[in-house]
């Protein structure tokens, strides 16, 4: 069963936002990156509350799409895009990721770059891995996940 998830559906799905399956769809070469989102499942972006290389320009996250796919009586996927909002840019990124029930509250995935006005980030891509026992839930908010994506961007 495939259908788009609002934020409610997510806070049911354990609070989990993000993370899973597929393989990676960059090079190895390029800058190494990462940022750490402290996603909130409120209509507003997310705070990055960590970032090096060449994303650490990037202050905040905004959820463009999130659909929730239940594959098996354990198992959750997520699928979507998200923009980073970096300053004088943006990075639009695509993501899959999975939950397995048996695992806890923990996520893990890829992400891809799809578009970027970031000066000197065009590629790139890495992983990801989320636990929702690691965010700080804010006020109003429909659940929370803690997020790390690290990989390779040029």
């Amino acid at each position: 069963m495939k259908a788009t998830a609002g934020r409610a559906a997510i806070a049911v799905a354990l609070g989990v936002a993000v993370l899973g399956g597929g393989g990676p769809a960059w090079g190895a070469s390029g800058s190494k990156t990462s940022f750490t989102v402290d996603t909130q499942f409120l209509d507003a972006p997310s705070e990055i509350v960590a970032a090096t290389g060449p994303l650490a320009a990037c202050t905040a996250v905004e959820s463009l799409s999130n659909e929730v796919a239940q594959t098996s009586p354990n198992r959750l996927e997520f699928s979507g895009q998200k923009v980073l909002i970096c300053g004088e840019g943006q990075v639009l990124i695509s993501y899959a990721a999975r939950f397995n029930m048996p695992s806890g509250y923990r996520t893990f995935g890829t992400w891809t770059i799809v578009e970027s006005t970031l000066p000197g980030v065009t590629t790139g891509g890495g992983t990801l891995k989320g636990d929702n026992r690691d965010c700080t839930l804010l006020p109003d908010s429909g659940g929370c996940i803690l997020d790390e994506f690290v990989g390779t961007v040029s």
